[in-house]
């Protein structure tokens, strides 16, 4: 099979437009703030571990949705489902331990550290 020019020409420009949005998926990619160590995953086990581990780091100093966290879990390697983090949220994080709270915008829940 040979290529004529132009064919050639279009081949190279869809490569170029290809590595281009390649470059800025991997741009928008957040690194971990730090390396998480051995003990801090032995500290930050299950879905409880994985909040104390988010809320330690900052990310709900400002309202967060469950859609929000979990996808900040997710990143960090913890992988649960939406019900059971907005029922942990409430019952532990919001009513036992009374460290966070939730306000409505718009129709949603959005949580954030009680100040």
């Amino acid at each position: 099979m040979t290529f004529n020019e132009k064919t050639l020409k279009d081949i190279l420009e869809r490569l170029d437009r290809l590595e281009a949005m390649v470059a800025k998926l991997e741009s928008q990619k957040e690194p971990l703030a730090k390396p998480v160590t051995a003990a801090e995953v032995e500290s930050f086990g299950g879905l409880s571990g994985g909040i104390n581990l988010i809320l330690k780091d900052g990310f709900m100093n400002e309202p967060k949705s469950v859609d929000e966290i979990q996808k900040e879990l997710e990143r960090r390697g913890y992988y649960h489902s939406f019900e059971a983090i907005a029922t942990l949220l409430r019952r532990d994080f919001m009513k036992r331990r009374q460290i966070i709270t939730r306000i409505e915008k718009n129709g949603k829940w959005y949580y954030g550290l009680k100040r």
